[in-house]
């Protein structure tokens, strides 16, 4: 099985590798005679820092594994697009590590830290609208890439209606979202690209509109998921090329902050002034590991880590309820792995 991944995360990175070749950037573009490869210089090296680092790459593996419940036995139609999932992933990281003053991003210093805001800022933006220029060189035909297009940009707007509202929580310590508001800001922010791998893999195997638009929606669900669990190492084990408990520095309102409150109403004063002193002070501070000793008080980690199962097997009843396959079985595997 992990054979099977590997040659999926190989095409991909193949396919990553050649879009950010300057020989592609200048030469498969309108006006490319007025671009020349020095032009793309420090764009590039902004970029591809972030794009070569490393990453899952799980969002562009699920694009794959999807386009295969319809057609094992050809992807390549769904390869070619994984870099748009990719890429539109990656201007949001840039632009969320400036957002929220991140000094690293998987176990390396952020973007911003070695370029500088300013080149930061522009190269994702620049990544965002490369993303879709790369739907120019797909081989859809005009109606597909039509729908192709606008799904993508939709996911693009709603990433930023969900980092608005992450942004207007972290920003006031003493403000705690419901779970709902919760779920719907990581629906925007986390589930988005999710269900944009599911959408674009199923429609580039079958051309159905309204079968990509049901995958879009279950893939969503994993996408919450894989966000709550993340949030939950942040604060216990520690995540992968972050530093443990960073979260409370950002002032991240996630599941198990809420879940706590919700518990132990009496700490919702003293959580803010936590997250506010690690704010200020950064992840050495004192504050991080009192906080984070306060959620171990309740039951909150269990409970977020419940609430983000269920929600996979209900993805998982409602996809086999349509599907009986090897790739189902495919995908069931990668699915459980993003979670463990």
């Amino acid at each position: 099985m992990k054979n099977k991944y590997d040659e999926i995360r190989r095409n991909i990175e193949t396919v990553i590798h050649k879009a950010l070749t300057s020989k592609f950037l200048t030469d498969d573009f309108f006006m490319s005679e007025n671009i020349c490869a020095d032009d793309f210089a420090e764009i590039l090296k902004s970029v591809s820092h972030l794009v070569e680092s490393g990453g899952k790459r799980w969002r562009a593996v699920l694009l794959v594994l999807c386009a295969q419940l319809y057609k094992a036995e050809n992807t390549a139609r769904a390869i070619e697009l994984a870099p748009v999932v990719e890429f539109i992933h990656t201007a949001s990281l840039i632009h969320d590590d400036i957002e929220d003053a991140s000094e690293t991003r998987r176990g390396k210093p952020a973007a911003h830290i070695l370029f500088g805001i300013d080149t930061a800022l522009n190269s994702g933006s620049w990544l965002y609208f490369f993303a879709l220029k790369l739907l120019s060189t797909v081989q859809f035909t005009p109606a597909e890439k039509c729908f192709i297009q606008e799904i993508t940009v939709q996911a693009i707007y709603n990433l930023h209606i969900g980092q608005a509202l992450d942004i207007k929580w972290h920003s006031d310590e003493k403000y705690f979202p419901s779970v709902a508001d919760y779920e719907k800001m990581i629906r925007l922010k986390t589930g988005t690209l999710a269900g944009l791998a599911g959408a674009l893999g199923v429609f580039s195997a079958s051309n159905d509109s309204a079968q990509a638009s049901q995958m879009s929606l279950l893939m969503h669900e994993v996408g919450i998921a894989f966000q709550i669990l993340d949030d939950v190492k942040n604060i216990t084990e520690g995540v992968v090329g972050k530093n443990r408990g960073d979260d409370i520095v950002e002032g991240k309102k996630s599941l198990p902050v809420i879940f706590h409150i919700e518990e132990k109403p009496d700490d919702r004063e003293k959580l803010a002034a936590l997250f506010k002193t690690a704010k200020h002070e950064g992840i050495r501070s004192t504050a991080v590991a009192q906080a984070i000793a306060i959620l171990h008080q309740s039951t909150c980690i269990e409970r977020s880590t419940k609430y983000a199962h269920k929600k996979i097997a209900q993805v998982q009843n409602r996809l086999s309820a349509h599907y009986n396959n090897d790739a189902l079985a495919d995908l069931f595997a990668f699915i459980e792995s993003l979670i463990r």
